[in-house]
Formats: C-alpha cells, structure tokens, sequence
C-alpha cells in the first residue's frame, strides 16, 4: 500500500477528529489574537517570571515584598517559554488602567499602535499553550477510546471540553493552567489504563513516574494525584513492584527544586511567604462557613468554569449561562439514568480527582478574598468529559440524531461567546 493510499485510509477513518482539532484551532487562535496583552489571567506575573529567568539565567527568590508573586510555582512552564523570549524577547510598558472596574472591564491601557511592536512577540510566548492544548484534547480522546471503545464517544468527550468557552479563550493565552491539565490527563490515562488490564508494565511505571516529576515541577497542586496513584496500586496488587520505580522517577526530576525550596523558605512548599504574597495582593478571606457561602461558591464556579474574562469582570450574557445550565441538566438526567453504565473503578478514580480538586479549590477561596475561578478546575476536564460521554449514551440510544444535533448547539454556543466577547460591547459585568 502507497503513501497515498494510507493518508486517505487515516484521514477517512479520523475525518470527524480531525475536523473538531481544525475548528479548535480557529476559535484559539482567534481568541488569543483578539484579546490584548496582560488581559489574560496573571499573564503579567507569568511573563515577568519568564523574563527574569531569561535575562538573569536564574530562578526567583521571593520574599513577601516580591513583585515576582508567580514566581511562587514551579518553574517547568517557564523554563519552557524561556528559550523562545531569549528569540524574540523585549520590555513591554503598558500601564495599569485607573478606571478599571468601573465600567471599563480591562486592567491595562491599550494602544493598538504603541503595542503593535509587541504584539507579534506575545503570539509566540503563547503559542505553546494552543499545542499543548492540542495535545491533551488527543489525550482526553484516546482515554475516551480506552473506556468507551467507540470512536464517536471518544469524539464527543473531547469535542465537549475543546469548546468550553473558556477553555478555548485560555488555550491561547500565557499561562500553566493548560499545561497542568495536559499532564493530569496523561497520568489519569495511565492509571485507568493500569486498572483496564490489571498490571502494569516497566514502560508505563516510567511514564506515570516522569509524568508525575513534570507536574511537580510545574504545579505543587501535583501532589493531589499522589493519594489517587497509591489509590489505583492498591487495587491492582500486581502493580506494587512498579510503585517505586514511578516514585524515585519523580523525585529524580523535581526533588532538586523542593530541596531548594527548603533550603531557602525552611519549607518543601513555601506556604507561609504564599500566604503573606497572595493576601497583601488578594486580600484574607474571613467569610463563615453559612449557606449563603456554598451558594455563592455553586454559582461562581458554574459561571466562571464556562466563561470568565478580562480577570473577573466580563461574563457572558445570561443566556448563554441558562443554555450551558441546561445542558449541565441533560446530562446530568443522562448519567443519573445511565448510571449502571458506569464502572466503579472508573468511578473511583474521577471522584478522587473530582473531590480533590474542587476541595483545593474551596479551601483557596476560603484562604483568600478573590471570586473562585472555574479554570483552578482544569486538572479534572477528563472528569468532565468523562461525565459528558456518561451523560450522552443514554440520549445517544433515543435517536442516533441527538447526539450531532447537541454537538452542534454547543460549538454554536461556543462561537456566540467570541462574537459577544470581541465584537459587542465592552463593558464591565
């Protein structure tokens, strides 16, 4: 068989996925290409990490005074972006708009003409979060092949978190949110793939154990999978031999910066210089625990797990909230009905990350006097899409039309967001 022959056999047996990556594409890279510089979530903080790292070739030492507040987390995404500002690298001098938050939604005064000489360096600093976006949208649908075994569910399982409105808008953006998501993805593949066969081979302890030392050089919330990956050894015996291995793997590759921490904080994870950074920024959270509080938290992680931009202070309109609500409700009737469907393995693990996740979540918004963010989610959109394909099957089974139908719905849904974001008005929400 030629060449020929079988790229037409891949692009007819893959047309569907290729597609949905296509349309993805578009949507990012028009997002990012219209949303101005620093308007992304702490891209300001990220970006100055990065250029300090790049033009005194060393890491940050904080202190609490520290304009350098992100320089907080790990360095891997930085180190990333590194070698591609030392390319095409300069000092940006934009300025903090004084009217921000009252009805203008956008924190830096914009000048399309002074910023032009940025611009095109800012597209390159964020081009590798719309690859790795890319390839975790590839993780999520082969994890959906490895539970579902149907082509058109795993399809769906991605296609649902490619065009999460702000999951599109952050793919292109400054920032480690997508990569973090990308390897939580990666190693809950793994470990579904562990209790699919019931073993684990050298070559799979290898890759959960670097992808587990690449996260804890990039997010201390890493360490939430440590209890999930123990969780799935305990399961499946046979793959005791190999915990180790995975273990002395990871620390290999991210215990030299903990020891570093410790060295110069007094702590594995400088929570004390954290506490005093982010509450002289954010503010301290002395809320009480009342009813009101968890409706408030439902409601702000609803909102902005779907659509928050301009750092808080631009939301969608409200129908297309009422519209993602009542797509939240049909397939949460879709799992509660189809739930026999469900294996528990597979249950157990995505409730562990699901809990885990929005608990750390919870426990930020309690710390600190900040509206909680949907994007502190993203290490479980395997859960979501896990649900999403849960909760599809069974409107799947009532007509085989539903199920394009509602894809169709949602990427519309997903381009009003652009449209009503760049091209209505800009006003504070």
């Amino acid at each position: 068989m030629n060449k020929q022959a079988l790229v037409y056999g891949f692009f007819r047996k893959h047309l569907l996925l290729v597609v949905i990556l296509i349309l993805f594409s578009i949507l990012s890279l028009l997002y990012s290409w219209c949303t101005p510089i620093f308007e992304y979530p702490d891209e300001q903080g990220h970006f100055s990490v990065v250029q300090h790292i790049a033009e005194r070739g060393s890491l940050p030492v904080l202190s609490e005074s520290s304009w350098l507040h992100e320089g907080y987390n790990p360095p891997l995404y930085y180190l990333l972006l590194v070698p591609l500002y030392r390319l095409v690298g300069q000092d940006v001098d934009i300025q903090v708009n004084p009217s921000w938050g009252h009805g203008n939604p956008q924190v830096y005064l914009h000048d399309e003409a002074a910023e032009s000489k940025y611009k095109m360096m800012f597209q390159i600093l964020r081009l590798p979060n719309f690859v790795l976006s890319l390839l975790l949208l590839l993780v999520l649908y082969y994890t959906g092949l490895l539970l579902w075994e149907k082509q058109v569910y795993a399809l769906a399982g991605m296609g649902f978190v490619a065009f999460i409105p702000q999951f599109t808008w952050l793919s292109g953006s400054i920032g480690s949110d997508i990569f973090y998501a990308l390897l939580s993805a990666v190693l809950l593949y793994c470990l579904l793939a562990v209790l699919r066969k019931g073993r684990v081979s050298f070559r799979m302890s290898m890759i959960i154990g670097i992808t587990l030392g690449l996260g804890l050089l990039l997010k201390y919330q890493m360490l939430l999978f440590l209890p999930i990956i123990l969780l799935v050894f305990i399961i499946r015996p046979k793959a005791n031999r190999f915990l180790v291995l995975s273990l002395f793997l990871a620390f290999v590759l991210a215990g030299w910066f903990y020891l570093r921490n410790f060295q110069l904080y007094g702590e594995i994870i400088p929570w004390t210089l954290y506490k005093g950074v982010y509450s002289s920024l954010l503010g301290s959270n002395n809320q009480p625990l009342s009813p009101m509080y968890w409706l408030f938290y439902i409601i702000s992680l609803f909102l902005t797990f779907w659509g928050e931009f301009d750092h808080g202070y631009f939301f969608l309109p409200a129908f297309l909230y009422a519209g993602y609500l009542f797509m939240t409700c049909i397939l949460g009737v879709g799992v509660f009905l189809g739930r026999k469907s469900i294996t528990r393995t597979d249950s157990l693990v995505y409730g562990s990350v699901f809990l885990l996740t929005n608990g750390l979540v919870f426990f930020y918004g309690l710390r600190f006097s900040v509206i909680l963010q949907g994007r502190f989610l993203f290490p479980a959109l395997g859960c979501f899409s896990w649900l999403a394909v849960a909760g599809l099957q069974l409107w799947e089974q009532r007509g085989k039309w539903i199920l394009p139908l509602l894809g169709c719905v949602y990427l519309g849904m997903n381009i009003i967001c652009f449209v009503v974001l760049f091209l209505g008005e800009r006003v504070s929400t």
